[in-house]
């Protein structure tokens, strides 16, 4: 991947996020000097998780020259348009960058969506820009369509960068420079100089995962798994529930004193390094299961993925979306 280059400079870029992991994901940028000199990290406002984070962040040094600032998602139209988000599949924000000027524009980390997105963008026979599970309609088709030529058309004049922590295959980071697009990447190392969070006594670490909350995999299935890791646990499980999950679902997996819930503002990304060597984290196929193998590669964690058997999945889980998920056994240390 590229190595951190400015992609902007003079006036503030805003930066609209919707999520713990794409907020942090700005202030890395932020930090790195890759969104210029004066930032607005905007997140959207109403979001349990990232309320949270912003009220947490209140409390540390932020990069120099950041400030953060709620909004709703009509503060996309009454302000200039975004030179960063986390959400490129947003309708909202699709609808509001394509009438921007053409600025450069970077694509902050929103976990596998980021590289269904390079996906989506180097594979000449793609059509729109849509998310691996969606089933649009002709009206968002046609905006997904329009959004991926924007975008395109950023690359061919080298206004498109992808910031991301997640490895991208070496076919695709050479598809994409031929675009015109640039990658780069990061290691949190904004993030990695923070104190907090901790998570004290954690040993045995299991990732929550949204695939039950969405319908994807059956919650007796997913229930089990955690149970199946309590069981072989010599003493607690620590479970971080996805920021989405349902509460009920949580309370099936905590129905025992062996598993004890843990819950923060923060991603994983960061609340994980304080993991003492010999911890073990649990994942199923999904961002973590990436992003995790880096942050902990010099802790002595060992990072456990392991595969969806099909007997998991619900006919809502699309064979597309399968094919998405990253593989486990390459993935293993």
């Amino acid at each position: 991947m590229s190595s951190t280059t400015p992609v902007s400079a003079g006036s503030a870029v805003r930066a609209w996020v919707e999520s713990p992991l794409q907020m942090v994901s700005a202030l890395e940028a932020a930090d790195a000097g890759l969104l210029g000199p004066e930032v607005s990290v905007v997140h959207r406002s109403g979001i349990r998780s990232i309320d949270e984070l912003a009220a947490r962040l209140g409390r540390v040094a932020l990069p120099s020259g950041v400030r953060l600032e709620a909004s709703s998602t009509g503060g996309l139209w009454r302000h200039p348009a975004p030179g960063a988000v986390g959400d490129a599949f947003s309708g909202a924000v699709q609808s509001r960058t394509l009438l921007s000027r053409r600025a450069p524009f970077v694509v902050l980390d929103d976990g596998l969506a980021t590289l269904h997105l390079l996906d989506l963008l180097t594979n000449p026979s793609a059509s729109g820009l849509s998310r691996a599970r969606a089933k649009p309609g002709t009206a968002r088709r046609s905006l997904a369509l329009a959004a991926r030529s924007h975008l395109l058309g950023l690359a061919r004049r080298g206004r498109l960068t992808v910031f991301t922590v997640l490895p991208v295959r070496p076919e695709v980071e050479q598809s994409f420079a031929q675009l015109g697009g640039q990658i780069v990447a990061h290691s949190f190392a904004w993030s990695s100089s923070l104190r907090e969070p901790e998570l004290h006594g954690a040993r045995e670490v299991v990732v929550g995962s949204a695939m039950a909350t969405d319908g994807l995999v059956h919650r007796a299935a997913y229930t089990s798994w955690v149970h199946g890791i309590a069981e072989a646990a010599s003493g607690e499980v620590v479970y971080i529930p996805h920021r989405r999950e349902s509460p009920s679902i949580t309370a099936h997996v905590a129905d025992r004193a062996s598993v004890r819930v843990e819950r923060g503002p923060w991603p994983v990304e960061v609340s994980l390094r304080c993991l003492p060597q010999g911890a073990v984290v649990h994942c199923l196929p999904s961002t973590p299961l990436l992003s995790l193998r880096g942050v902990l590669a010099d802790a002595g964690v060992t990072l456990s993925g392991t595969r969806i058997p099909d007997s998991w999945w619900t006919t809502a889980a699309s064979a597309r979306f399968r094919a998405s998920l990253p593989d486990v056994e390459g993935l293993e240390p």
